[in-house]
């Protein structure tokens, strides 16, 4: 199985100059865990996610309303190729110890991988077998 039958093509963007809390509502709004951080032309891709707020905001006492999403995103994304196996994206969150990865074909950002994403089409996979 690919990471294209997998991927939720379902991706929303948060400016980099955006608060932090800005981005806990936008999340919550639109029931995601993670962000991408719009991207300069030449940068790469970023992501904001539900663990770096609590791990970098939350947990040490910080203000939400203070920080800036630049000051805490993700500036240097591993990522995965739509035609990739599943089990080589996996391979690389656990390496890694992340829990999402983008799916970038010819540069372009085509989707996002999660652990959730590929536990659900494993388990589809395995019950219509």
């Amino acid at each position: 199985m690919q990471v294209k039958d997998a991927m939720s093509t379902r991706i929303m963007f948060v400016k980099k100059d955006a608060t932090v809390a800005q981005a806990m509502r936008l999340m919550a709004e639109n029931n995601m865990r993670r962000l991408m951080v719009d991207k300069d032309d030449a940068g790469p891709y970023a992501a904001i996610t539900v663990r770096d707020m609590i791990s970098k905001v939350i947990a040490p006492g910080k203000d939400p309303a203070s920080i800036k999403v630049k000051d805490i995103m993700n500036a240097s994304l591993i990522s995965v190729a739509s035609a990739d196996e599943l089990s080589a994206a996996a391979k690389i969150m656990d390496e890694k110890n992340v829990a999402g990865l983008p799916v970038i074909d010819g540069g372009k950002l085509v989707g996002v991988i999660t652990m959730w994403d590929i536990l659900i089409a494993l388990g589809v996979h395995c019950k219509a077998s």
